[in-house]
């Protein structure tokens, strides 16, 4: 018995993974593709957002003792993310 024609390749085209997988397969690979570049973008968009050195906000807690990625307070348990 042949496979389904979901999982045969077209003759006259090259492979491509959406000839061999099911459409609910390859839209969940291909969902989980964007997430990896919506990902990307977020962490890219957090990276330009930093508060600079230079600025009061970040000038004070340093003379604090305060590091980058640490969280405020004595304990460092408070928020490190800027608001």
């Amino acid at each position: 018995m042949p496979p389904p024609a979901s999982l045969q390749a077209p003759a006259k085209r090259g492979h491509h993974m959406g000839d061999y997988i099911p459409l609910e397969e390859l839209e969940k690979f291909l969902s989980n593709c964007n997430d990896v570049a919506a990902q990307k973008a977020a962490r890219e968009a957090a990276e330009k957002a930093k508060i600079q050195a230079d600025n009061v906000g970040h000038k004070l807690p340093s003379k604090m003792g305060w590091k980058e990625g640490e969280g405020l307070g004595s304990s460092r348990s408070g928020i490190s993310n800027p608001i």
